[in-house]
């Protein structure tokens, strides 16, 4: 606790209590969180004086995790103390916060009552008072009996009220059980109460490693073609086989002596027991099923909405079963959210109706008590961060409570794939602190090699006279410019900016890109090259492809996005904004195309098919004719300098550098990408046309985060 417990704060029409935590106006309790008050309450300590976050963090989280995300409290304690909420707590930039109001401060002692009481009667022997004057005093007496009780049956309600408030819970330690951590999860964390179980993308295999840390030992490995799916109690497996018909089986396997066997006809690509072992969830052809423990009494569940099911976990009574749902929004983008359904099946519903639809969340568990489910929230910079639901209590249900929702981590690390160990104090997560580093593919020595060091970014793109570059930063994702040699490096964006296809002008005056800011929607903002203030290209309510620019700095050539990727609506084109005239026009017979560039020297508009092969077509500016050029499934292209050759970097699961040659329409192949990763999928070209990539450094690795849960 920051401040002594004995302590009051007043300020306005306010009163904290620094031993419960409890805010009063007036006398009327206002909702404030734990976690929130004791951030207040180093605010209250410091009245006028600015104090970092760091300080903030480190007083109250005592972790370097990122505690609950400090935003979000600072958030509530404004809105506790509204109307003047943003006025009493400000946020000086890059410093940190200041409370700005008049804080006296109470020392309330412990004898408090029982000197009111004694002036309320007075020491003595009252044997020695008559009964005529015990009468008096004991009528007098009477009503501030009643008040006194009155008082304390007050006290007892809110003290009732109080008891009822969900557990808040915070991380108040954090501990890295692997080094080198596994190169990339192929799903979530699971436990059998005393070892982890994961698997790696990269050679098939599933591991397992004690909770306190320690060696990773091979459970399978990609021979035995199973894949574990719910370690139970550590004495049988349950797993999925790819069967014989190329669908996935439920499999059981005995960790000792006896022999795998299939559960009736099951199939599915995940299964999940319930607590009582009498019950699956599996995931079968992106639906749920539950089915009864030997496969039979399978039940449907009706989902309201198309999309990818995926996690389906148990709670700890049994009686529901949550999970996560994907669905396709922004073409390329995964929206996920989480659901829950009764036992024996029926309709699902979702399980936090009131979140914000921008963010994604996915991928939890409940606390073995069955109080709290951890799940992760992938933020606009794509940054994964854990947050925990506090499970609706009977009281929440007779008053039609939503569920409170508390952040547990806000960085620096990306947390993802929770767990929770069986003594409910224990979160296990896969941490990366996101890196990237820039390389260029050096033709000469047949290798990429660094380039540009100490720029990490994406979309670096460069001035006409090749002396500065604009890029969206990784992992920040905010708008920088820098020198050519990466000096005089100045954010020209940061905030709520999700950035990405920076392109700048080639008369050098502006620098375009896309961001989320204007809503969920994917749009085209220009900020001059030189800093100020962003402004969107369009009025339009629709998601905007990458813009590239005309020759004359004057147009830009942009595409509508598909709302699944490779499958066209009928209505997508691609559309070029004239900034004088500030017009909207069609390119001639672009139905169905999508990220466009227009060449330097202006003669082409390259695009490509809103279909699976993602096939590479050219527009002749001067003829105004289309023609199909040899390359396909592409992803980032960029024009060379001369306009003579279009490189670009393949999608799918074979991964190359590519170079097609405009005039003679030959594909060249330049280097294949197996180990690189590239970051967010983009690729661009340096000033001598050689390709350049950011190189994915993340190295993930197993953390242990103690949890503190408290009223």
């Amino acid at each position: 606790m920051p401040a002594d417990l004995r302590d009051l704060f007043e300020f306005g029409p306010f009163t904290l209590d620094a031993e419960d935590g409890s805010l009063t106006r007036g006398g009327e309790v206002i909702p404030l969180s734990r976690l929130a008050a004791d951030v207040l309450i180093v605010l209250l300590e410091n009245p006028g004086k600015v104090i970092s976050r760091d300080e903030i963090v480190g007083r109250v989280w005592k972790t370097s995790v990122g505690g609950g995300s400090l935003d979000f409290q600072i958030h509530q304690i404004r809105q506790a103390l509204a109307p003047d909420g943003n006025e009493l707590v400000q946020n000086v930039r890059r410093r940190g916060f200041r409370f700005t109001g008049t804080v006296r401060r109470v020392q309330r002692h412990n004898h408090q009552i029982a000197d009111r009481l004694e002036s309320i009667v007075p020491g003595g022997d009252v044997g020695d008072v008559t009964a005529p004057a015990l009468q008096r005093r004991s009528q007098q007496f009477i009503p501030i009996a009643v008040a006194v009780a009155l008082v304390i049956a007050g006290l007892a309600s809110v003290a009732a009220v109080r008891s009822t408030e969900p557990e808040s819970l915070r991380i108040i330690e954090s501990r890295a059980l692997t080094q080198d951590g596994p190169p990339a999860l192929g799903g979530p964390l699971l436990t059998d109460g005393r070892r982890l179980y994961y698997s790696r993308i990269e050679d098939g295999r599933f591991l397992t490693m004690p909770i306190s840390g320690g060696d990773s030992t091979i459970v399978f490995d990609s021979a035995s073609e199973f894949y574990l799916t719910d370690p139970g109690s550590g004495s049988e497996y349950l797993a999925v086989k790819r069967g014989d018909t190329g669908r996935f089986e439920i499999w059981l396997i005995p960790t000792g002596s006896g022999v795998p066997h299939r559960v009736g006809t099951l199939t599915g690509s995940q299964a999940a027991w319930s607590p009582d072992r009498r019950r699956i969830a599996l995931v079968t052809e992106s639906q749920l099923k539950l089915a009864d423990a030997d496969g039979g009494n399978v039940a449907d569940v009706q989902i309201p909405r198309k999309g990818h099911v995926m996690n389906p976990r148990w709670s700890p009574d049994g009686k529901r079963v949550r999970f996560t749902l994907s669905e396709l929004r922004d073409g390329l983008a995964s929206h996920s959210s989480l659901w829950e359904v009764a036992r024996h099946g029926g309709e699902a519903r979702l399980a936090l109706p009131e979140w914000d639809p921008r963010l994604s969340i996915c991928c939890g568990v409940w606390t073995p008590n069955g109080r709290h489910f951890v799940f992760e929230v992938q933020r606009e910079d794509l940054r994964t961060d854990l947050w925990a639901r506090a499970e609706p209590s009977t009281l929440d249900a007779w008053f039609g409570r939503a569920p409170s929702v508390m952040p547990l981590t806000s960085g620096p690390l990306s947390l993802s794939a929770p767990t929770v160990g069986a003594d409910g104090r224990t979160i296990f997560a896969v941490g990366a602190l996101k890196q990237g580093e820039l390389v260029r593919w050096d033709a000469a020595a047949k290798a990429f090699v660094p380039f540009l060091p100490g720029i990490s970014g994406t979309w670096v793109s460069f001035s006409s006279d090749g002396q500065w570059i604009a890029y969206a930063g990784y992992p920040d994702r905010k708008l920088w410019r820098a020198r050519a040699d990466g000096s005089e490096r100045r954010e020209l964006i940061g905030g709520d900016f999700d950035l990405d296809g920076v392109m700048w002008s080639p008369d050098g005056r502006w620098i375009s890109f896309r961001s989320r800011m204007a809503g969920r929607h994917m749009k085209i903002f220009l900020i001059p090259s030189s800093g100020g203030r962003p402004e969107p290209v369009t009025a339009e309510d629709r998601d905007e492809g990458i813009a590239t620019w005309a020759p004359d700095s004057r147009r830009i050539v942009f595409g509508d996005v598909p709302a699944q990727f490779g499958v066209p609506s009928g209505s997508e084109v691609l559309h070029i904004y004239d900034l004088q005239e500030k017009t909207l026009s069609s390119v001639p017979q672009s139905e169905g195309l999508w990220t466009s560039r227009w060449s330097p020297d202006g003669r082409y508009i390259a695009a490509l098919t809103i279909d699976k092969e993602q096939r590479l077509k050219l527009f002749d500016t001067t003829s105004l004719q289309w023609r199909t050029t040899g390359a396909v499934h592409l992803n980032s292209l960029n024009w060379s300098r001369d306009s003579k050759s279009l490189f670009y970097d393949t999608e799918g699961g074979s991964h190359y550098f590519r170079r097609l040659q405009i005039a003679e329409n030959r594909v060249v192949e330049m280097t294949p990408l197996p180990f690189l990763r590239p970051v967010d999928g983009w690729s661009g070209l340096a000033p001598d046309d050689s390709p350049i990539v950011l190189k994915n450094l993340t190295a993930p690795a197993v953390y242990a985060l103690t949890v503190e849960s408290r009223r």
